[in-house]
């Protein structure tokens, strides 16, 4: 058996990945980390408490990316959610009094998106629905739900 020691070049991008070959590197630089930064993370809560509190009790996280099209991250999400809930913004209230909005939505960070703390309400947790609205899958993301496609024609 014979002992070798050998030296290699690992070249580390800004986000800690590391690759072998210096070209590689730069690309995933270029292209993946830049698609990264222009990624927004959101919350939206559903669910309403509808005997005393009127609260929402799920909570759910977003990534939304855009490709640079436009500002409109928030809006993307909406027009998501929108589908999902039949064009209704509107709901009952606490006890069947009045109406309320069906969800709210805020802006997150890139580390509580991933974090996905469970639903606790009422004593049980239930899991959480973690969603990647995108154009274009990307890794380390889950599947992407098309948005954009499904309601204008893109270029």
């Amino acid at each position: 058996m014979e002992k070798q020691s050998k030296e290699i070049n690992v070249f580390i991008a800004k986000d800690g990945k590391e690759f072998l070959n210096e070209e590689e590197c730069s690309v995933y630089e270029q292209d993946t980390l830049k698609k990264l930064d222009n990624i927004k993370y959101f919350k939206y809560c559903t669910g309403r408490d509808l005997t005393e509190t009127g609260m929402f009790f799920r909570h759910n996280y977003a990534a939304v990316y855009i490709g640079g099209w436009d500002n409109c991250y928030y809006e993307v999400l909406l027009q998501h959610l929108l589908g999902k809930y039949d064009g209704k913004i509107l709901s009952v209230n606490v006890q069947g009094y009045g109406v309320t909005s069906s969800f709210s939505i805020s802006e997150i960070t890139k580390e509580d998106y991933f974090a996905k703390k469970p639903n606790s309400w009422g004593g049980r947790s239930t899991d959480v629905e973690q969603i990647f609205l995108s154009e274009i899958p990307i890794e380390g993301y889950p599947d992407n739900i098309k948005v954009i496609s499904k309601h204008i024609k893109i270029k």
